[in-house]
């Protein structure tokens, strides 16, 4: 075993088989995987203020907010026809 001095003071014991190849992949793979985090947190940012822009813009027409309440809400009209108008006021 190897025994070594990192940067933050703290002494650190390397394992005989954690060559200087194996360190090597083992920061090419956690560099890509910090790319692909990154990568990640900038597209969830560009699809949110996209989302936010769509919404904004649809703050201008009440019939549109409306039907995107209705939509989330899974909102239904209740089947009241003026035939059953004493059925629907009972249910209510």
């Amino acid at each position: 075993m190897s025994l070594w001095k990192s940067a933050s003071g703290i002494w650190v014991i390397q394992k005989p088989w954690m060559t200087h190849q194996i360190r090597m992949l083992l920061r090419a793979r956690n560099s890509a995987f910090s790319t692909a985090r990154a990568n990640l947190k900038r597209g969830i940012r560009t699809a949110t203020v996209e989302y936010k822009r769509r919404i904004e813009e649809h703050l201008n027409n009440p019939r549109q907010v409306w039907r995107g309440i209705q939509t989330i809400t899974n909102y239904k009209r209740c089947a009241v026809t003026p035939g059953n108008l004493d059925e629907g006021l009972q249910r209510s």
